[in-house]
């Protein structure tokens, strides 16, 4: 317990946070979960370890005396009164109680987002997968039919299947790139944490993730309903699907890394 008390002063939100992540990291485990949720699980450490690092003693006065008991009683309240919340829902504010009375209420909303990763999102993976597939589907097909377009390809759109000709394509969830966007949430955040040393720099530059993957993925529909002109169904089978998803990937992490010198660089801030 010696080096948890020197690297991360505040013991207790750290042994919670890491107990938390074992539970996790077992449940996953147990049930076979797919790569991008471990890719998750792993970004909810990365964002909670340097919170941890430069934890202060709480103030015991104004909110931070009385915020803990606020969420401990907002928690008991879900949990009782609201059973379609979800027990989830519950744990997620009951731990913000935890944090908020060992560390302050800052150090509750700084640990929010992990926690929120960990209970939440990891608990309800399918249902967010069909929540996000239909929309980025759609948008995906929207935007390849305007690329073909552009290139003299006849071609219209009807919800998420694009048509050519006698052919049609559909834009399935498989296809959506919602896969490749919770496991490139990682590889996005060590992008931006090395580019820039401000937090508010790095969320903006997070924020261009998602158009980047739109527009990697969109990239990729359009090679292939082009190639289909030449090689027919191969171009939707391996090895060229497969060759073309790690294409997705480069290419995603590329714009990432090329829209962040859109940005201002700091250099007299210290980084965080």
């Amino acid at each position: 317990m010696k080096f948890l008390k020197t690297d991360f002063p505040l013991t207790l939100p750290a042994v919670l946070m890491a107990l938390s992540a074992l539970f996790i990291l077992g449940r996953m485990a147990f049930t076979g979960e797919q790569a991008g949720t471990y890719a998750l699980w792993l970004l909810a450490l990365c964002l909670s370890v340097p919170v941890l690092k430069k934890g202060n003693p709480p103030r015991r006065s104004g909110a931070d005396a009385y915020f803990p008991w606020l969420l401990l009683g907002l928690s008991a309240a879900a949990a009782v009164f609201s059973p379609r919340i979800g027990i989830y829902w519950s744990i997620w504010i009951a731990a913000g109680a935890v944090y908020a009375y060992a560390g302050g209420t800052l150090l509750a909303l700084k640990l929010a987002l992990p926690n929120f990763i960990l209970f939440i999102l990891l608990s309800s993976m399918d249902y967010l997968h069909l929540l996000l597939s239909s929309p980025l589907s759609k948008i995906c097909a929207a935007l390849t039919v305007l690329l073909l377009q552009a290139v003299g390809v006849e071609c219209s759109l009807d919800q998420a299947v694009i048509f050519t000709g006698k052919d049609h394509v559909a834009v399935t969830a498989a296809c959506s790139g919602v896969e490749l966007l919770e496991a490139m949430l990682l590889l996005g955040w060590f992008v931006v944490y090395f580019e820039h040393r401000n937090f508010w720099m790095r969320l903006l530059h997070y924020l261009t993730l998602l158009p980047a993957i739109l527009l990697a993925n969109t990239l990729r529909l359009t090679v292939v309903i082009l190639l289909s002109f030449r090689i027919g169904e191969r171009a939707f089978h391996d090895p060229v699907h497969s060759l073309l998803g790690y294409c997705v990937v480069i290419s995603a992490m590329l714009l990432l890394f090329l829209t962040g010198k859109l940005f201002k660089q700091e250099k007299t801030e210290e980084p965080q």
